[in-house]
């Protein structure tokens, strides 16, 4: 699974977020792992979504806009 900003959202109010429950419903739907967008992804409960991914056998990683060929993604800000 990949939890990722879209080009030009606004991250003033919508913002990818994982927690605890992201963890549970990627078990229980037997996903192994989890990439998402360094720096641009909230991470709830850090510690507690670490360890609920260890004990689900899920991989977590965060990958910098760079690593994936993209030099920056621009953030609406208010009406364009």
């Amino acid at each position: 699974m990949v939890k990722v900003s879209k080009p030009r959202q606004d991250m003033r109010f919508d913002v990818p977020v994982v927690g605890l429950r992201t963890v549970e419903v990627m078990s229980r739907c037997r996903v192994s792992a989890l990439g998402m967008d360094a720096g641009r992804t909230l991470l709830f409960d850090r510690a507690g979504v670490i360890a609920a991914a260890d004990a689900a056998g899920i991989a977590i990683e965060a990958f910098p806009l760079e690593t994936i060929g993209v030099s920056e993604r621009p953030a609406a800000q208010g009406k364009q």
